[in-house]
Order: structure tokens, then C-alpha cells, then sequence
């Protein structure tokens, strides 16, 4: 991944976007020299160059708002907490995994504890507010910021809707030009996924920020064009089940079809997780069964049992 020197972009208002090489974050100007960041980015490529930016602006992080715990939006929470004094608002499952590397683990894909370790490393830090489901917003110096429930690329993902109407939609919708280069989108749920991107289709703010990447006015046509990038990944999946197969051979065949470079056992072991969740939404949806033979559990289409 490329390090791109960040730089403010205006959206409405005051709030701004830190765009980076990779993401857009989210940025609210409090009164003064104080701002709101909703993410942090990644530390390896985004903290030289976003505290550079911040030093530029003359301005200080007093709190980060958190969309969901991936290294890629919480890489810089702990260092803005320990040098600037931002007091970081997540979810409880969130902090958890913030704080105690083992929480971590279903992101990792079945890393060993030591591996753990070592990622965990550029992101551990601790909530110093905790967003729980009955909040329905987040007050800091006086700004409002209301929170959306956004689940499906994980459990508790989290949007923010800004006091300018500017609603942060993290991952739960991708650009044109990211779901175009990505193979497999992550996602937890495949279900809990099209019902969230169907809510975003109908929302009314006055602008969008998707994570990775871009603003936008309207939404609808984006969030439908995700959807059918979902349902497209589910269908090839499904037309490669042609005989009773495990789920390793499944994901083996996905692999070659889509030319994702699965050339180490963690990379592997990614792909086959998330090819899992497709699968078991084309068994939640009828276009698989699966059985137990001699140990091992095996799909095929319906059409062809």
C-alpha cells in the first residue's frame, strides 16, 4: 500500500474528511483548535502523515469516534489517546478487542496467539466511553453526533451522522472502485449485510462518507450497486459447488476463479472464511445443502443433490 501525503478535503460545514491513500476519515471542528476524528486509520501508513496534517491545522483530536475495531480504522486511537488526550467512544465488543488481543482473534483468522501479539501491537488501547445500543447518539462539546447501527461487515459496526447532516457509513458501503478491485468483500453476514445497505439506500442526511472511498450526495444507486456486488459473489460461489465438496475445496476453486493471490497458510485460511459466510447464506437461502460424511462437512447445490 502507498504512503500518501493526507490532506483535508471540505465536505459541508465543519466537517472535513483527512483523506489518505487508502481511506477518508472522518473530521469535525469543535470550537477553537479542537476536533471530533470518527476512525484514526492505519498506523503504518497514516500516522506520520495524520499527525502531520493535525500539526499543520494548528489543531488537537479530543475524542475519536469508532466505527467498528479493524486495524485499518483504530490504527492510531491509542497514540492520539496517549498524545493528545482523545478520549475514544466505542462499543463494548469494540473495547474488548481494544484491549485484550485475544478478542481479536476472529479478525485474525485463526492466528496463534503469538501473531496476535504482533498485530495487535499497532492498535491495543482502551475505550474511555462505552457506545451501548441504547444510545441512539454521542454528545462531545456540545456537538451531537447521532449514531447508526450498521451491522454486517461486523457484529457492531457503527456509522456517525455529523451536526451537518454529513452521515460516516465506514465499511458498510464500498466505492465503485473498490468493490471493482476487491475478490471476496469481507462481511460477517451476508444477511444482516443487504438489510443494512437497504436502511442506507433510504436515509436522508445531506451527504455520505464511505471508508474506502468517497463523498457523496445520494447513496441509493450505490448501495443497490453493492448489493448486487454481493449477490454476483454468491452466485459464482454457488456455480462452482457442481459435485458434493468441503468447504476447503469450495474456497480452493473460488481462489483460482477470482485469481486472489492465496500464496501463505494465513492468506488461505482468510479466503476460506470469507467464502464461508456466502456459503452459509446460500444454505439460508436455499441454493445449498450440505451433510455429514465421514467427518467432514460437505456442500452442493440444490440442483444437483
Amino acid at each position: 500500500m502507498d504512503i500518501v501525503q493526507p490532506f483535508l478535503e471540505h465536505v459541508k460545514g465543519d466537517t472535513w474528511c483527512i483523506v489518505t491513500g487508502y481511506s477518508r476519515i472522518p473530521l469535525f471542528k469543535l470550537d477553537g483548535d479542537r476536533a471530533v476524528l470518527i476512525d484514526s486509520g492505519i498506523a503504518t501508513t497514516d500516522r506520520e502523515g495524520l499527525f502531520s496534517l493535525l500539526k499543520q491545522e494548528n489543531l488537537t483530536v479530543a475524542a475519536v469516534l469508532t466505527s467498528h475495531s479493524h486495524i485499518d480504522h483504530i490504527g492510531n486511537h491509542g497514540i492520539l489517546q496517549k498524545e493528545q488526550g482523545a478520549k475514544l467512544y466505542m462499543t463494548p465488543f469494540d473495547a474488548a478487542v481494544c484491549e485484550n488481543p485475544m478478542y481479536s482473534k476472529p479478525f485474525f483468522y485463526g492466528m496463534s496467539y503469538q501473531k496476535i501479539i504482533q498485530h495487535a501491537a499497532m492498535f491495543l488501547c482502551h475505550a474511555d466511553y462505552f457506545i451501548r445500543p441504547e444510545h441512539r447518539s454521542v454528545d462531545i462539546d456540545g456537538a451531537r453526533f447521532e449514531v447508526l447501527r450498521l451491522p454486517g461487515h461486523t457484529a457492531e459496526h457503527l456509522g456517525f451522522v455529523t451536526p451537518d447532516s454529513v452521515a460516516y457509513l465506514g465499511d458498510a458501503l464500498l466505492s465503485d472502485q473498490v468493490l471493482e478491485s476487491l475478490r471476496i468483500p469481507y462481511i460477517i453476514s451476508c444477511d444482516l449485510d443487504i438489510d443494512t445497505k437497504l436502511r442506507i439506500g433510504k436515509m436522508k442526511y445531506d451527504y455520505y462518507i464511505a471508508a474506502h472511498s468517497g463523498v457523496y450526495k445520494d447513496v441509493s444507486g450505490l448501495a443497490k450497486r453493492n448489493i448486487d456486488n454481493l449477490l454476483s459473489k454468491a452466485e459464482m460461489i454457488c456455480s462452482l459447488v457442481d459435485h458434493y465438496m468441503s468447504m476447503e475445496q469450495i474456497a480452493a476453486k473460488v481462489i483460482v476463479k477470482m485469481g486472489i493471490k492465496a500464496d501463505d497458510i494465513y492468506k488461505i485460511r482468510s479466503s476460506v472464511q470469507d467464502i464461508q459466510v456466502y456459503v452459509e447464506y446460500l444454505i439460508v437461502t436455499g441454493r445449498l445443502v450440505q451433510r455429514a460424511n465421514n467427518g467432514i462437512i460437505e456442500y452442493i447445490r440444490t440442483d444437483r443433490a
